[in-house]
């Protein structure tokens, strides 16, 4: 493995057939999927398993298709990856290793310098009203000394004395008082 790490690579590759964007749908299925999803099995039953499929030759029809359980494990194992390699989520700029690094050379590159942090907004209704409507509530409109916030009383009113529920003669069994 060392070895072929320091080893220079060239990539050979040619134009697509279909163009970019079949190659981009065609290299997504097996970058970042599982082989089959479990919604596409339908049965398992007599040594036969039975999956749909979208046959792309006939118009993007799905289809089902039924193989011997044994055909059907050997194709889906040749879609497992052995120890010690990983399916392919970014590549380049993005790779998790490298992607702070290269974002970071980039953005010095472009001229567009590190990003700031954002002042955090308006929070209270106050806030909101000073910020977008250039309006301070929280200041008298005539002499703009500060108002005094009272809370709100919450009327509650006096338990009458009088009051007894009505007596439910059915429930008397269950009087536990």
């Amino acid at each position: 493995m060392r070895r072929c790490r320091k080893r220079s690579w060239v990539v050979y590759s040619q134009a697509p057939f279909a163009g970019p964007r079949k190659l981009v749908d065609y290299l997504g299925r097996y970058t970042h999927r599982t082989a089959i999803g479990n919604q596409r099995l339908v049965s398992c039953e007599d040594g036969q398993v039975t999956f749909r499929y979208r046959d792309r030759g006939d118009g993007d029809r799905v289809k089902l298709e039924t193989l011997p359980a044994e055909e059907f494990l050997e194709r889906f194992l040749q879609h497992v990856l052995p120890d010690g390699f990983y399916r392919v989520r970014h590549y380049g700029l993005l790779a998790n290793c490298v992607k702070r690094e290269l974002l970071v050379r980039c953005r010095r590159m472009l001229g567009a310098g590190l990003r700031r942090p954002q002042e955090p907004g308006p929070r209270t209704a106050a806030e909101w009203m000073r910020h977008l409507l250039g309006v301070d509530v929280t200041r008298c409109p005539c002499c703009g000394e500060p108002l005094e916030r009272e809370p709100l009383p919450i009327p509650h009113p006096a338990p009458d004395a009088s009051y007894a529920p009505e007596a439910y003669p059915e429930f008397e069994a269950w009087n536990s008082s």
